[in-house]
């Protein structure tokens, strides 16, 4: 009887519920591209896309309020122009500091340029005290960033690592899966995005995956005595980690998991056709809840507020929903 008591108790406690619906300001644009992320004190941020080098970063505050408060600005990225002259999807990236004093938003696209295909990109700082613009580039112009095309990641320093990779010619017979780059590694200061310092290494990669690094030797004052791969292996996770196919929080307490059915939009984006977001407790393993989410593009993370644990889920970049997760 104890046994059963406790398992309707525990039934009855574990959930995922709607706890708080909002919309930010319009436009908006069904199935745009847009990247979302949460800051480290909870502010959700939605980066938009806009086809005149306009983009739209907005910062939603107190969204448990019933009126939470909204800024929005322009931030510099690609523009559209001719359509036949991107070969591939633009993709946005938010790279939020540790410390919550800059976001780091990349817009970035691959296109047909006079030096041939490779990818152009934008690469803007903004400061999170005033919401403001400080910095902004336009990375494939960069010479000190030169390159087919560039990752971005933070140091444990406070840096931005700007990879970038130029690919060795291809012969007859190479193995498809065998590819070899030359990489630039730069580290960039924030907020004002100058090269600091620089220097090149081979890396040789199967599978998608690094088999090997040369010319090390040329690292060695950027890396002070440490090694490459352990210099590569450090960077700062400023987003959720994935552990066995599922997103974690913060906390360790919950993980998901998101099964999608998709094809590619206007963009170049992916446009989700059928979306289901199921949230698990990494304690027991057990399930607490799933989610039916909309079919526009979308995006979602884990987030605190008041001791308590909740899922936002952002569509289009502008519909934001809250989720109460509880077990």
């Amino acid at each position: 009887m104890l046994t059963m008591a406790l398992a309707a108790m525990e039934s009855s406690v574990a959930e995922v519920k709607t706890v708080r619906g909002y919309r930010l300001r319009p436009p908006r644009d069904r199935r745009i591209l847009f990247e979302m992320a949460v800051t480290p004190d909870q502010d959700v941020l939605s980066f938009i896309a806009n086809a005149e080098g306009k983009w739209r970063l907005s910062r939603v505050r107190r969204w448990l309020d019933k009126d939470p408060e909204e800024q929005t600005i322009t931030v510099p990225g690609l523009t559209l122009g001719d359509r036949k002259q991107w070969f591939g999807p633009w993709s946005a990236q938010l790279i939020v500091t540790p410390d919550g004093r800059f976001v780091v938003c990349v817009t970035s696209g691959f296109r047909v340029g006079p030096a041939g295909r490779g990818q152009d990109e934008f690469v803007s700082v903004v400061n999170l005290f005033d919401f403001k613009v400080v910095s902004s580039i336009h990375a494939s112009e960069v010479a000190a960033l030169s390159g087919s095309y560039r990752t971005y990641n933070l140091d444990r320093m406070g840096h931005l690592v700007a990879q970038a990779f130029t690919s060795y010619p291809r012969h007859p017979g190479d193995d498809s899966a065998d590819w070899g780059s030359q990489v630039r590694l730069t580290v960039v200061s924030l907020p004002d995005l100058a090269a600091i310092e620089q220097c090149q290494f081979s890396e040789w990669t199967r599978s998608g995956a690094p088999a090997r690094r040369d010319d090390e030797q040329g690292c060695a004052r950027l890396l002070g005595g440490g090694s490459l791969s352990d210099f590569l292996s450090a960077f700062v996770d400023t987003d959720e980690v994935r552990r066995n196919g599922r997103l974690v929080s913060r906390d360790v307490r919950f993980e998901r998991e998101n099964l999608q059915k998709s094809h590619r939009g206007f963009w170049g984006n992916i446009v989700v056709t059928k979306s289901v977001e199921n949230i698990f407790s990494v304690k027991t393993g057990k399930q607490l809840g799933s989610i039916d989410e909309p079919t526009d593009s979308v995006r979602s993370r884990f987030a605190s507020m008041n001791e308590r644990e909740y899922l936002l889920l952002m569509e289009g970049g502008t519909r934001l929903v809250v989720y109460e997760i509880t077990e």
